[in-house]
């Protein structure tokens, strides 16, 4: 997926796919009005944890668009998975 979005030409398909996944992401679990909520099926905690998921996603999805390379594009996520191991 990474080496797709360095083509010049971005597939339709692909990014429409990208940014629905952080759209309704949000729109569904991290807006208070929003479908889990305020049916009261994703707890607090879940809500912070889906938006810390959403903005590394966003964000290395706009690193690649803008080819700032993979280590960068994922720093963030590894950095995520460092500490969550440290906390087991």
């Amino acid at each position: 997926m990474a080496s797709e979005l360095k083509q010049p030409t971005l597939d339709r398909e692909v990014m429409a796919s990208l940014w629905g996944i952080t759209h309704f992401g949000r729109a569904w679990a991290v807006e208070p009005e929003g479908m889990l909520q305020s049916n009261k099926l994703i707890s607090d905690k879940q809500v912070a944890l889906m938006e810390q998921w959403l903005d590394l996603f966003s964000y290395a999805v706009m690193v690649l668009i803008e080819d700032g390379g993979e280590e960068e594009a994922f720093w963030g996520y590894q950095e995520y998975v460092r500490e969550r191991g440290e906390k087991s």
